[in-house]
């Protein structure tokens, strides 16, 4: 699936991340820029805004904090 954005970039397709412990009480848009290479802080951001980014099947704010078992689907 790809999600175009005015930003001209774009994600080839779905991926589903289910946190750990390790991971948890991270803010939602530093775990994302620790997983996606390529991305810019502001562009992760964009797609969190923008509803591309969805957590536990919900759109969420960028300084989420992420907790275990959680499942984030950009």
């Amino acid at each position: 699936m790809k999600n175009n954005l005015n930003n001209n970039f774009e994600i080839e397709k779905e991926i589903s991340y289910t946190i750990s412990e390790n991971n948890s009480q991270k803010r939602l848009d530093n775990f994302l820029q620790s997983q996606l290479d390529g991305y810019s802080r502001s562009q992760i951001k964009n797609l969190i805004e923008n509803a591309h980014v969805l957590v536990d099947g919900k759109k969420v704010k960028a300084g989420l904090s992420l907790k275990e078992n959680q499942i984030v689907n950009v």
